[in-house]
């Protein structure tokens, strides 16, 4: 990867649609551009209208463009932004001529990586950029904006504070005779203080961070399949009267109420006929373990019926046969009519949604540098308490060194790669 390049992607996702749109970026970025759009004279930041000729004659589309001019772009280079008719050959096509012009195809998260290297953002936020796009409810997006704010402004605070303690010290062990400071501790206390909090919220968030399992389940033939087809609104799940339809699990992800969960529909749990309803009721008992929420779907039409499981969404079935009204104990559904199935789905999200959402959406890269910086800084005001400012010293400035790897103030290659390696091409 040559940062000098100038690069092109996608920045929409492949396949038909509205709009497709292609971005530049790089010093010759409007030099590519130009022998397709006529850019002389255009003022940055404003759109355009034009058509994109190809090179062996004849038009590819009418498109709308953007130009900017650095350091004002995303990335802080010169950029160009292409707006195109959504077809995927219209696309491919131009991406072709784009990079036969000299531009290079970009990597997974390059013109991201570009923004940090040219000091636009710091890297947690441009990992915050992936978690914002891969969130999966609301609240996941709130916890994501509300770390990418308290970076710039709390954790940065802390650190211009920490590096002044750290001149004072310096000046007291190199200059004891000539330098009569008495210094104030004050600033480690309110670092460590304010990182454990950012620390803990942070910890609070790590179950949110991917998309839960919602797993429907119950006795053969208590209509899961019904259910999940229900809420799909298509026929994914075979459904037949006789039981024992479903052998292996089938999972969607669906969105309700601005929360993100991947519903799976399971065998039916029962005495095992054979070994094949063995093996699948294994692989549904095995699924509940890592569920989120587990829906219990009981038969409405049987005689009796099982009691509530009080860590369950508790279901029953099939009330447009039965009448049943347990309303009180139960989530009454019928498949056949999609009666129910708002309130089924309400209640799940009521159960995915955390408690307090006063958290902090995190990468597990800088929780990890979070808690180191914490531990040195712990150890440095301790040493400090005794008076030892050397080894007070030390830890200072691994804490230090741990913050300045948290927000990309010092970083590696290997760093950047593993930060952007899970991106899009375009982002």
């Amino acid at each position: 990867m040559n940062d000098d390049d100038t690069i092109v992607a996608p920045a929409t996702p492949t396949g038909r649609g509205a709009i497709g749109i292609i971005r530049l970026s790089g010093e010759a970025a409007w030099d590519i551009v130009s022998p397709y759009i006529a850019i002389k004279d255009r003022e940055s930041r404003k759109i355009y209208k034009s058509t994109f000729p190809l090179k062996g004659g004849g038009i590819l589309d009418e498109i709308a463009f953007i130009l900017y001019r650095s350091p004002s772009s995303y990335t802080g280079e010169d950029m160009v932004e292409l707006f195109f008719h959504g077809g995927m050959v219209i696309v491919a096509t131009a991406l072709d001529e784009l990079i036969r012009g000299g531009a290079r195809m970009a990597e997974p998260g390059e013109f991201t990586r570009r923004a940090f290297l040219n000091g636009k953002i710091d890297l947690v936020t441009a990992e915050s950029i992936e978690r914002l796009i891969d969130a999966p409810s609301k609240a996941s997006l709130t916890a994501t904006t509300r770390l990418m704010g308290l970076i710039k402004q709390n954790v940065n605070y802390h650190i211009i504070s920490l590096e002044r303690l750290r001149t004072e010290i310096i000046a007291s062990i190199e200059f004891p005779e000539d330098v009569d400071i008495d210094i104030d501790l004050a600033p480690l206390e309110e670092a460590v203080s304010a990182l454990k909090e950012i620390s803990q919220k942070a910890e609070k968030a790590s179950p949110m961070d991917d998309i839960p399992m919602v797993v429907l389940t119950g006795k053969p033939n208590s209509g899961k399949s019904s259910i999940f087809n229900r809420i799909l609104r298509e026929e994914r799940a075979i459904v037949h009267h006789e039981a024992g339809t479903t052998r292996d699990f089938i999972e969607a992800t669906f969105v309700h109420n601005s929360i993100a969960m991947k519903i799976i529909d399971t065998a039916g749990i029962d005495n095992p006929k054979n070994h094949i309803d063995k093996i699948a009721m294994a692989r549904a008992s095995a699924l509940l373990e890592d569920a989120a929420v587990t829906v219990w779907i009981q038969d409405s039409t049987l005689q009796c019926l099982e009691d509530p499981v009080p860590s369950f969404v508790n279901v029953v079935n099939k009330v447009d046969l039965s009448g049943c009204d347990h309303s009180d104990r139960f989530i009454l559904v019928s498949a056949k009519k999609g009666t129910g199935i708002e309130r089924l789905l309400d209640v799940i999200c009521e159960n995915l949604i955390p408690i307090e959402n006063d958290y902090l959406n995190m990468s597990q890269r800088a929780r990890d540098r979070i808690k180191n910086s914490i531990s040195s800084l712990e150890r440095s005001l301790a040493a400090f308490s005794e008076e030892t400012l050397d080894i007070g010293l030390i830890e200072l400035e691994r804490g230090l060194e741990g913050l300045y790897l948290l927000t990309g103030k010092e970083y590696s290659r290997d760093i950047l790669d593993d930060v952007f390696k899970n991106f899009c091409i375009g982002k």
